[in-house]
């Protein structure tokens, strides 16, 4: 679960596949907390890791079992882009954050050699720009610190 505090919406997933956008209501509201706003069959499988941009939740990630990344604009809840993981030694893992200033990078572990694999949200490539190999064990947690 991830949240995009600037649109006020909280981003789920499941084993199935699906990811599902709610929006929040008022602590004072008589109707109920989430309200459900729309649903993805996103991936084949389940779904691994979700991430939400770092300047106010503009764009969200979904990182499937399948090998597939999707990207979503949270403000109309539509689906913007989809990066296939072309390397077949990848193993896409549970941990992804965008990365730097605009937050055209997306960093996902790699769980077959413990790396960090560096996708461009911009030009969807399905070769990552960057591999970073800086762990001799699984990555068990991963952000960023703007």
């Amino acid at each position: 679960m991830v949240t995009s505090l600037k649109h006020g919406y909280v981003i789920t997933a499941s084993d199935d596949g699906i990811v599902k956008f709610w929006k929040r209501q008022p602590a004072d509201s008589e109707e109920a907390c989430l309200e459900f706003v729309k649903s993805f069959t996103a991936h084949i499988g389940a779904v691994l890791a979700l991430a939400v941009s770092h300047d106010g939740g503009d764009t969200a990630a979904s990182v499937g079992s399948d090998n597939c990344i999707k990207l979503y604009d949270v403000s109309t809840f539509d689906v913007t882009g989809m990066i296939k993981a072309k390397d077949d030694t990848a193993t896409l893992g549970c941990h992804a954050s965008f990365l730097g200033q605009d937050q055209s990078l997306l960093a996902i572990s790699n769980d077959a050699d413990n790396s960090i694999l560096v996708y461009s949200t911009i030009t969807l490539s399905s070769d990552p720009i960057k591999v970073i190999q800086l762990h001799a064990s699984s990555i068990t947690a991963m952000t960023y610190n703007n």
